[in-house]
């Protein structure tokens, strides 16, 4: 009986695989490419806006650094009475 079924499982083949070519499956081949694309922009999005964020702070900082050790010409020494 287990004869029989491996000779018929031998002459049906392997369900969803081919017998000739070079064995690549294109499609899979396809998936990773673009999903190594996406990540690659994506990523290169989020590294974007976290330096933009960073410049951000580095501005807000100056200013406030600059308000608050730099003179300006309203609290200057020589408009007080």
């Amino acid at each position: 009986m287990k004869s029989l079924k491996l000779a018929e499982a031998t002459k049906t083949g392997v369900k969803g695989g081919s017998s000739g070519g070079l064995g690549i499956d294109i499609p899979l081949l396809l998936y990773f490419a673009l999903w190594y694309l996406g990540n690659y922009y994506v990523s290169k999005e989020i590294t974007f806006y976290r330096v933009l964020k960073v410049q951000y702070f580095l501005i807000d900082f100056y200013n406030s650094f600059k308000m608050i050790f730099v003179p300006s010409s309203i609290t200057s020494p020589t408009s007080l009475p």
